[in-house]
């Protein structure tokens, strides 16, 4: 068997729900809430649990998507190529679907990003064939911005596990919806 490897470079964009909030904490006007949240994130007391709502590769100029198989590289694209909106001629299988935040219940956030090695997808298989290779992407609709997200990746039907990469955080930003 060979090893199908998907590598993700570029900037990433994640979005996780803050669980778990002291009650009243959402009735704060916004400079107590802050003031608040920066005392609730340095006590250990009450440890922060978060679970992540949306997550993936954001369609920059920066991403890059390369595909290895046995040791070689096949192929090198990026979202755009990848996106049937945009593409010619699609080599890959491919979805959108919307996301839009404010249908999310009213809760902390924190959106993160970060650049790199966003993430590795393996699996071992006898033989590749690109057509059964699919990508999922998300239109995420976010504080007036619409962006469009890779989410997940599966081969013949069936997701792909990925492995975390290796990345630099750039912004880490708490909000209240």
């Amino acid at each position: 068997m060979s090893k199908l490897r998907i590598n993700l470079f570029g900037e990433s964009f994640r979005i996780s729900r803050v669980n778990h909030i002291p009650a009243g904490f959402l009735q704060l006007e916004p400079a107590q809430f802050n003031e608040n949240l920066s005392t609730l994130i340095l006590e250990e007391t009450h440890p922060l649990i978060f679970e992540t709502v949306k997550q993936g590769l954001l369609d920059t100029y920066k991403n890059r998507i390369e595909i290895w198989f046995a040791g070689k590289k096949l192929h090198k694209t990026n979202i755009s190529e990848i996106d049937p909106e945009t593409a010619l001629f699609p080599l890959f299988g491919s979805a959108i679907e919307k996301f839009d935040m404010q249908w999310c219940e009213e809760m902390v956030y924190l959106e993160e990003r970060e650049i790199g090695l966003i993430a590795v997808y393996e699996a071992n298989l006898e033989k590749f064939n690109p057509a059964q290779l699919s990508f999922s992407m998300n239109l995420v609709n976010y504080q007036q911005n619409e962006m469009k997200v890779l989410g997940n990746i599966s081969y013949h039907n069936k997701n792909l596990i990925a492995r975390p990469g290796d990345t630099l955080q750039t912004r880490s930003y708490f909000f209240r919806k």
